[in-house]
Formats: C-alpha cells, sequence, structure tokens
C-alpha cells in the first residue's frame, strides 16, 4: 500500500518512497491511497463543488438533468466509460428511489463520443445547449477532455471527471475566480510519482526509456514522466513518441533502439491496444527483458482482452477500490450493477469513480 502523503510533488526523496507491488489475477500494480466510493463525498470536496458551481445553476422547477459523456465503444476506452455509465445510472436510481432531489426527478442523458475528440466536443454542447443540464460527468479520455472543457468553464456548466486522468484538466482554469472543472480520477502525475519510484529502484543501471503516444494522453503523461524524472535527477536514455493504430515493426523499431540505448526499464504511456503493440513486440526480442511500466489506463480490462498473458508483464499505478471487496458500499453498488445490468461491470474502479462523481454532484444539489 503507498501512501500519497510520502509522494510530495516537490520535494519528494528516494528514501521516503516505500512501494508494495500487489498481485491479482496475473496482473501487478501499485496502489495509491485514493479515497473513492462514498468516502470522497467529505464536507470539504462538496462544498467547493457548491461554492464554485453557484448551486450547480440549477432551475427553479422541473427536472434535475445530469449529462453523460463519455466512450463507450473504443477498444481504448470504452470498458471505462461503460463502467463509469453505469455507476452514474445507479446513482440517478438512487436518487429517484429516494424521492428525489429536492422533491424533484432526476433525470441522466448519456452519450458515446467514441473516443472522437470532435464528436465529444459536439455530445457537450448539445447536453448544455438542448439537454439542458446542471452538470457533466466525464470523459474518458484526457485528450478530449482539454479538447471541451472551455465549453463548460464558458458556460459555467460543473463538470467531474470519472475517468480521464491528465494533470491539465483541473489546472487549466485554476487561477479564473470560478474554476468549474473537477476530478473524482487521480491526476496522472500523482500516478506517475509511483511509477518512476518504483521503476529507478528496479533498475540496477537507471537507465529509461518513455514510450508515449500522440495523443493529448500520452503527451501529457510524457511530460508528467520527464518532470519527475527530472527531480531525480534522471534523464530518458531514450524517448519515442508513436501514433495510435502504428504498424507491429514501429513498436520493435522502438524497443530495439531503447536496448541499443541500455534502458532496463520504460514507461508506456499510451492506451491499451498501443501497450498491447509493445508487448506482442517484445516476444520477438527474447534476449531483452526490461521493466515495463505503465499508466493508470491499464486498470482498464482492455489491456487484458487483447494482450492475455502478457499483460502480467506491465506493473502500474491504480487507485485502492479496483474490486467490489473495498468495502461493504463498494459490495452494495456491484450488486446494483448487476443486478440492474445482468453481469459484472466491466471496471469497477470506474463504476465506483462514475457513482461517487454523481453523488457528489446530487449532494451538492440538495444542499
Amino acid at each position: 500500500f503507498v501512501s500519497m502523503k510520502n509522494f510530495d510533488p516537490v520535494d519528494s526523496q528516494r528514501e521516503d518512497m516505500p512501494l508494495q507491488v500487489h498481485e491479482r489475477g496475473g496482473k501487478s500494480f501499485l496502489r495509491l491511497s485514493l479515497l473513492s466510493l462514498g468516502l470522497l463525498l467529505s464536507l470539504g470536496v462538496l462544498a467547493v463543488v457548491w461554492s464554485q458551481s453557484e448551486a450547480m445553476r440549477t432551475p427553479d422547477e422541473g427536472e434535475i438533468v445530469i449529462g453523460y459523456n463519455a466512450d463507450q465503444t473504443s477498444d481504448g476506452t470504452g470498458l471505462a466509460g461503460i463502467s463509469a455509465r453505469q455507476g452514474f445510472e445507479i446513482a440517478i436510481d438512487e436518487a429517484n428511489a429516494a424521492g428525489g432531489v429536492l422533491g424533484r426527478r432526476v433525470r441522466g442523458v448519456s452519450y458515446d463520443d467514441k473516443l472522437d475528440k470532435e464528436l465529444s466536443r459536439q455530445n457537450v454542447i448539445r447536453l448544455i445547449n438542448e439537454d439542458h443540464v446542471v452538470a457533466i460527468i466525464g470523459p474518458a479520455n484526457s485528450g478530449n477532455a482539454l479538447y471541451w472543457i472551455d465549453v463548460a468553464q464558458d458556460s459555467g456548466t460543473t463538470v467531474i471527471s470519472p475517468i480521464a486522468t491528465g494533470s491539465g484538466i483541473t489546472q487549466q482554469y485554476k487561477d479564473r475566480p470560478r474554476n468549474y472543472i473537477f476530478r473524482v480520477a487521480p491526476t496522472e502525475m500523482n500516478v506517475v510519482r509511483v511509477v518512476v519510484s518504483y521503476l529507478l529502484q528496479k533498475t540496477p543501471n537507471g537507465k529509461i526509456a518513455v514510450f508515449y503516444d500522440s495523443t493529448g494522453y500520452g503527451v501529457g503523461g510524457n511530460k508528467d514522466t520527464l518532470d519527475v524524472l527530472a527531480r531525480w535527477g534522471v534523464v530518458p536514455v531514450y524517448s519515442a513518441m508513436f501514433d495510435r493504430g502504428v504498424a507491429s515493426t514501429t513498436f520493435l523499431r522502438i524497443l530495439k533502439e531503447a536496448q541499443s540505448a541500455g534502458a532496463e526499464g520504460a514507461v508506456i504511456y499510451a492506451l491499451a491496444d498501443s501497450t498491447t503493440g509493445f508487448l506482442k513486440a517484445l516476444t520477438q526480442m527474447p534476449d531483452y527483458h526490461p521493466i515495463l511500466t505503465g499508466s493508470y489506463a491499464n486498470v482498464i480490462p482492455s489491456l487484458w482482452h487483447l494482450s492475455g498473458p502478457l499483460a502480467s508483464i506491465v506493473t502500474f499505478g491504480t487507485v485502492a477500490v479496483v474490486n467490489p471487496d473495498h468495502s461493504p458500499e463498494a459490495r452494495v453498488l456491484d450488486q446494483k450493477i448487476t443486478a440492474k445490468y445482468g453481469t459484472a461491470t466491466p471496471s469497477f474502479t470506474f463504476a465506483a469513480q462514475g457513482y461517487d462523481s454523481t453523488k457528489l454532484i446530487l449532494n451538492a444539489i440538495a444542499h
């Protein structure tokens, strides 16, 4: 268990970073001490949402409409989007079963952005201008979030990100009198700090490579990784950016160049399909065994669906709530999702965070 109190963003020191790797079902992950599922509904967080959002600008009568906009289709983050939407819908079901909020029915409106940033922006404009939502939960992708949060900010519409972890999402408007962009998902910077500390402890020569895709998520993750490495006095011996969907030969070339540079460890900042490309390319290099670490995106089951047993090679950072055994409240949520949808949610982590995000909004309105 990794306590985030040991990871100051400026003054972190190597000796202050105890790490423990957890394995479950062939998956290796570093657990961050982050609150979720109900615990996030603290008075402090609730007060911030209320204050910044002017009581969500809720209309005086009629339904209370809350929007959801996230990828629910692609191999990269579709399962995360589906899971968070399920948590979103369960939270609304609970509110209506209890008589609504302020005596009014809550209605959720959900759109699939299919990992397309233009569609994601159009969905947000539609939610605000046509559906008249008081708040938006989403998206699943940091690049999409950064492409449309200006629309929400300029209209005074509160957004809570249940999945997207890009560090810049909640920082872009931090100097505005009112910043309407919030998150329940962890910041990528905190995940990077845990992963880099682990990687430096595990690589005997301290030589690190960084691979990242050209999406907003990958570029932002690369920046965070370089910043954290610099605090440790480390410069990557090799770095490579690539586009999603590149040929398998590209992954093989990158790995061979990293090997030639002497890299014994690597940070891969990419979604599941690209990470799978690296893992499959590595099977063609029997003499190269780097320690591979990945981003928070790897908690999405897509990596194991695409990579199979190869996925166990990657170690990544995640929050504490990775399954329904986390708490009694988590088990209740899991049971409700299974009853409503006929099967367990694809990713309980994101179902919990979608649920928490929606409960924050509903409690802010109620109080």
